[in-house]
Formats: C-alpha cells, sequence, structure tokens
C-alpha cells in the first residue's frame, strides 16, 4: 500500500511538500503509510483539525477503516488544535473500527498538548488506546 496524501484544499499548491512543517495557508495535511507489513496503517496529522478540515482527516480514516482490514494508528503528535469536529471523527473512527474487528490506537505525544487535553475533556481518552 502506497503513501497517500489528504490535504484540506485551502492548502494552496505545495502543502504536501511542506509535510510536516506547516507554512502559508497549510493548516491540516494528513499521510498515510503502511507499517509493519500489511497489518497495520499509520495515519499521520499535522495542523489543525477543525471544522473545516475534519472531512479530510474522516476522508483518510474512511480508507482504512473497513472489516478485518489493518490496525489503524492515527498520529496526532504534530497536531497543535483539535475540536468538537475532530473528536466526533475519532469517535466515529473507533466505533467503525470496533464493529469491523480492528484496532484504532491514537498517539497524541508530548510536543503538543491540545489533542490529549481534547480527548481528556471530552472523556474520549479512557475509549481510545492513547499513546
Amino acid at each position: 500500500m502506497p503513501s497517500k496524501d489528504y490535504v484540506h484544499p485551502d492548502a494552496g499548491p505545495g502543502a504536501v511538500d511542506r509535510f510536516p512543517h506547516l507554512t502559508g495557508q497549510a493548516y491540516l495535511q494528513v499521510r498515510t503509510m503502511p507499517a509493519n507489513g500489511d497489518s497495520q496503517v499509520t495515519v499521520a496529522v499535522a495542523g489543525e483539525i477543525d471544522n473545516g478540515s475534519a472531512p479530510v482527516l474522516q476522508a483518510a480514516l474512511t480508507t482504512h477503516l473497513r472489516p478485518h482490514g489493518p490496525d489503524v494508528v492515527v498520529d496526532l503528535t504534530e497536531v497543535f488544535f483539535l475540536n468538537v469536529a475532530g473528536l466526533r471523527v475519532l469517535a466515529r473512527a473507533h466505533q467503525t473500527a470496533l464493529e469491523g474487528g480492528q484496532r484504532l490506537v491514537v498517539v497524541t505525544g508530548d510536543r503538543h498538548r491540545a489533542p490529549r487535553r481534547a480527548l481528556q475533556a471530552s472523556g474520549l481518552l479512557h475509549l481510545l488506546t492513547a499513546h
């Protein structure tokens, strides 16, 4: 499975080339990469996940959430803003993964605290496998 990039339509030309360092109008980039053979895929997200950009994340996750598909790791370590629209996408993805026999793992890291705080405040942190 080759890497596939999802860039918000307002990101401007060359946004993928700037991944993971966001500049100019690029405010969300999502890159998917296979990992551990065919048993896992990583969806790496950088930027802001808000009402306008959440559908980009949804599209990337929907591609990989299918019955008995690989586990999906959502890497939010380069996300510096996450609002309720992004939380809804993650909650739906978690439910879809469970129904399809997959595992959804969310990685928040230590660089930006916003994703972990939002997941904690919403109550999703204890539902998602978060690192």
